[in-house]
């Protein structure tokens, strides 16, 4: 897969550092709140890569999730 996380850019980074990593920010999407409460997702054709974030923009989760289909 294309994309791949900066070795940089970990949990305990903030939502600005992600788009200084990728020169872009996704739109954000709602979390449930608990315990994160917005996500950001970078998608490519084999996977995409998601940021969960707290309320003060913290990173508090990364996942990368490849696609199966």
């Amino acid at each position: 897969n294309d994309i791949e996380r900066p070795q940089w850019l970990h949990v305990g980074n903030t939502v600005a550092e992600i788009e200084k990593a990728f020169g872009y920010l996704p739109e954000k999407l709602e979390g449930n709140g608990l315990p994160f409460t917005d996500l950001y997702r970078y998608e490519d054709t084999d996977a995409s890569l998601v940021f969960y974030t707290d309320q003060e923009g913290t990173i508090i989760e990364i996942h990368l999730i490849e696609n199966l289909f």
